[in-house]
């Protein structure tokens, strides 16, 4: 299992090294993979859609029917590879790929994409949406627009969509969290992202950076103590077999951000990106709707399989984290988090 993995140094090395000897071309670090075609006398492109989750998760399922469906209704013109559970590297990896074109698409956290445009952090921010609703009305709202037109022009790539992906909760091996209290100095794994890392110091815990597919192997061998994420997640990837205790915290309610490379998308027939933003949508509504169904009946699941589930209070929680922002301000600005909380208003 060890000869499978790459750790992120070295696998941030090895992509430059080789997009480096392949004159930016992406090779070496794609081996196994198709290589996309270009436009040819036949006009078939096969693109790459990378992300980091398991086969399992309801973001894969939807990712997989949105190809389907822009294969059939391009009749089998583009075609979408997806590739699951960060074998492509991982989220930020991933997110660097498509920069430089070396994939097409892929799908990051608000607080990920922060690692390319700080502002988009702020919508990974703890306890800042009452429901879906709410969120989806802002990021689908003029808010965002400066942001996406800034995101294409610094760095190539494109916001295709905003997809529900969850309330994020606390899950640990060996001591349920019944208060605020009980999380301090845990190890709790977090994403490689200043957000969750202020989230989780403000809320007494030790935030310890670690890609989702090294997760399982982490809490088995007690490298950390806990992590957290939404349920389809941690039910998807089996965690519940080396953790005991589930925090009901919601945290976070995370909306994924699908992005393509900007010159791919554009260079796409203008019938072809018009289905692929149609297709986008719909897959949208079809994971919020399997993810909520999930949410859920996982919980039961969870329950069934031995988990023990606590309900601290919240309020504990969104005062320790009500002003993670304010870490933020010098590269956000003063001005944005009170812009979005008008935003939500509206």
């Amino acid at each position: 299992m060890e000869t499978e993995k790459i750790s992120l140094l070295n696998r941030r090395e090895f992509f430059k090294i080789a997009f480096l000897s392949a004159g930016a071309i992406p090779l070496s670090p794609l081996l196994g993979f198709k290589k996309p075609k270009a436009f040819g006398a036949d006009k078939q492109i096969l693109a790459r859609l990378a992300h980091s989750l398991a086969v399992g998760d309801p973001q894969h399922t939807a990712l997989v029917s949105m190809a389907d469906k822009i294969k059939e209704r391009t009749q089998g013109n583009l075609t979408i590879q997806v590739v699951p559970a960060g074998q492509l590297g991982a989220e930020i990896d991933a997110a660097e790929s498509t920069v430089i074109g070396a994939i097409e698409m892929t799908v990051v956290s608000p607080a990920g994409l922060g690692t390319f445009q700080p502002q988009f952090a702020i919508f990974s921010h703890p306890y800042l949406w009452k429901d879906w609703d709410e969120a989806k009305r802002v990021l689908h709202g003029p808010f965002v627009k400066s942001m996406e037109d800034q995101l294409v022009n610094s760095k190539g790539l494109q916001v295709i969509d905003y997809w529900y992906f969850g309330w994020r909760h606390v899950f640990t091996r060996n001591k349920p969290i019944n208060s605020l209290a009980d999380m301090k100095g845990l190890k709790i794994r977090v994403s490689k992202n200043r957000m969750f890392t202020e989230t989780f110091k403000a809320l007494g815990a030790n935030p310890t950076p670690m890609d989702w597919p090294e997760v399982y192997q982490g809490l088995q061998q007690g490298v950390v103590d806990g992590a957290e994420a939404p349920l389809p997640s941690l039910y998807a990837s089996k965690l519940y077999e080396v953790t005991k205790y589930l925090a009901l915290t919601y945290h976070m309610l995370q909306a994924n951000i699908l992005l393509a490379n900007h010159a791919w998308l554009t260079g796409l027939p203008e019938e072809y990106q018009k289905i692929l933003k149609e297709e986008a949508l719909n897959a949208a509504e079809y994971m919020r709707e399997l993810t909520q169904k999930q949410e859920q009946e996982y919980a039961v699941k969870l329950k069934e399989l031995g988990m023990i589930f606590s309900e601290p209070n919240l309020d504990e929680f969104r005062k320790a984290t009500a002003e993670v922002y304010k870490a933020f301000e010098k590269s956000w600005g003063t001005d944005l988090y009170p812009k979005l909380q008008a935003a939500k208003q509206v």
